[in-house]
């Protein structure tokens, strides 16, 4: 039978968890805020109830989706969106990106910072002779000396809160099927920055982090006093 005491604790325990993943986003937050594209997200939380006591348990992860600022660096494989992600092909298959630092291979692909080549329309590599004779204009079209080539491929979801990165972290895939953007705009030479707001997200650091160390305070006194109550309390006679 579990006493009213181990409820308390366990009660006490499921709120730290909470917290203490609570703080490990923000953490990545801060972590990934100069990440071009990076999307914050916070954790979702639910309540459990068993025997009658009420706990608090992980149900998900809450995206901020709004788009970050544009940053200009001139750099012709650059490029942003106003709507919509990138397309690149990884070894889980295709996933969606809002960085676009991108750079050519030694084969000449378009590929970002891991690697993962930057997919056309027709889900093929795109194929550069070199980078600074290429145009990509607002709709995507790339061209070079020799013309049109193709066409960055841009899509966007139904939802996006269904977008996860579960097997390959900072990659999205989603159950929803790929949809054309209306009215979106690329825009060459500039980065979409992170959306990460580093004063509310350190603020919210550090009130969890002295609320989990005072609920720990707290809970190791509770311990303690359970422990030493048995060989300070007078023996009862009758």
């Amino acid at each position: 039978m579990v006493t009213a005491s181990k409820h308390s604790n366990l009660v006490t325990i499921s709120s730290q968890m909470a917290m203490e993943k609570e703080i490990s986003f923000l953490s990545e937050a801060m972590a990934k805020k100069g990440v071009a594209g990076f999307m914050s997200s916070t954790p979702k939380f639910e309540e459990y109830v068993q025997d009658g006591v009420s706990y608090i348990r992980f149900a998900g992860v809450l995206r901020d989706v709004e788009r970050g600022a544009l940053k200009q660096t001139d750099q012709k494989l650059d490029i942003a969106t106003t709507k919509g992600y990138f397309s690149v092909m990884t070894p889980q298959g295709v996933r969606y990106t809002r960085n676009g630092h991108f750079r050519l291979s030694p084969t000449r692909e378009v590929i970002n910072t891991d690697g993962y080549t930057l997919l056309n329309e027709g889900n093929a590599p795109i194929v550069l002779e070199d980078s600074e004779n290429v145009l990509i204009g607002k709709d995507g079209t790339i061209s070079t000396a020799d013309g049109v080539i193709g066409r960055v491929k841009i899509v966007e979801f139904k939802d996006e809160q269904k977008l996860n990165d579960d097997d390959l972290i900072g990659y999205f895939k989603s159950a929803d099927p790929e949809v054309v953007p209306q009215d979106y705009q690329v825009h060459q030479g500039f980065l979409e920055e992170s959306n990460v707001d580093a004063i509310k997200t350190l603020s919210r650091f550090s009130i969890l982090s002295n609320r989990w160390k005072a609920s720990h305070q707290i809970q190791k006194r509770n311990d303690d006093f359970e422990l030493e109550a048995p060989s300070k309390l007078a023996p009862v006679h009758n």
